[in-house]
């Protein structure tokens, strides 16, 4: 396994380099960038386990480096990782700024979901149901002390591959255990055990730049595609699909009312799972607004080149939220069955 350092790009980043930013704001050339109140103690990465255990690692091991909880997020490519997250824009970095790949961000999450849920289940139970609890507030509190069980497990059977991924992301070499670090966010002890390993990806799409402020140089135009989508199209679904819901807001990040979850479900004739969400049914005419579009990078003819031959562009991600609704309708893994021109168009 190589360290990113080996990638040559990353170490030809400086204060001169023309480096991309995705905005939904408007920004004007000139203007600097600093991190904004929102990426402070409700940054939305906060609420995921393994970004803060990172941001643990970071203050322990590599201090000297910006925390993803305070930085802005560049790439150094236009069409990178960050597709779909709003108007492109030029900018320089300003001050500090670290160089990594947002790769070891994706495969830390795949490994800390890889385990076998069968197993899982045996050793903490099946998740809490509603039907059994009296009212609402013990049955929230179930919920949260089983995610709890759930991210135990997880990290104390991932937690050797997680320190590699860990070591990668920052450029440190640390042999020594992070269960304390985990444990210290859990509370739990499980007994570890070495799974997967990863590849390191070169493309430099996977190149993010955490930089401590930018500059704005100026907006880039991009040309779209009239089947491609972007964040703020208005849409409407050509057919009726079924999707999952979780009962989290259109942004994925906060848990809906009680009340309102039970209100989407009536409306779109949900059905509960056994995994604690429902199937929902999205009629045929549902209009509604992309609130997120994160694409395959395509070639100019809006296809991509795979094992030796062209294949139709493909939506790793697609989110539309429904007019009057707070939640989201993944398109995503619809597509998969067919092609997004025959689920969503524009309106």
């Amino acid at each position: 396994m190589r360290f990113f350092k080996d990638f040559f790009l990353l170490n030809e980043i400086s204060e001169e380099t023309i480096l991309y930013h995705r905005s939904e704001e408007a920004l004007e050339p000139g203007q600097i960038l600093i991190p904004t109140k929102k990426h402070g103690e409700s940054h939305w990465l906060k609420k995921i386990f393994t970004e803060r255990v990172l941001e643990k690692f970071r203050q322990k091991y590599a201090p000297d480096k910006l925390s993803r909880f305070n930085c802005i997020f560049c790439s150094v490519v236009p069409r990178s990782v960050f597709l779909g997250k709003g108007q492109l824009y030029e900018v320089k970095p300003i001050g500090n700024f670290y160089a990594t790949m947002a790769y070891y961000i994706n495969a830390i999450g795949r490994t800390f979901d890889n385990v076998s849920y069968s197993a899982m289940s045996e050793y903490i139970g099946e998740p809490p149901f509603r039907d059994r609890y009296r009212n609402d507030e013990e049955y929230l509190e179930a919920i949260k002390k089983y995610e709890i069980e759930q991210n135990s497990y997880r990290w104390f059977n991932n937690y050797d591959d997680l320190l590699h991924l860990f070591n990668l992301y920052w450029n440190t070499n640390v042999s020594e255990s992070i269960l304390e670090l985990g444990r210290e966010e859990l509370k739990e002890q499980f007994t570890p055990e070495k799974l997967r390993a990863h590849r390191l990806k070169t493309d430099p799409k996977w190149i993010e730049v955490l930089c401590e402020k930018v500059q704005v140089v100026r907006k880039v135009e991009e040309e779209m595609s009239p089947i491609l989508f972007k964040r703020g199209d208005r849409v409407v679904l050509l057919k009726d699909i079924e999707n999952n819901f979780y009962g989290y807001t259109a942004d994925g990040n906060t848990k809906l009312p009680e009340e309102e979850v039970q209100k989407i479900v009536k409306s779109f004739n949900g059905v509960p799972s056994k995994y604690n969400d429902y199937t929902l049914k999205i009629p045929e005419g549902t209009q509604g607004v992309i609130v997120k579009a994160l694409l395959d990078v395509p070639s100019a003819r809006g296809y991509k080149i795979s094992g030796g031959y062209q294949r139709p562009m493909k939506y790793r991600f697609l989110r539309m939220q429904p007019d009057g609704y707070n939640f989201g309708i993944d398109l995503g893994a619809q597509q998969y069955k067919e092609h997004i021109r025959n689920l969503v168009k524009k309106v």
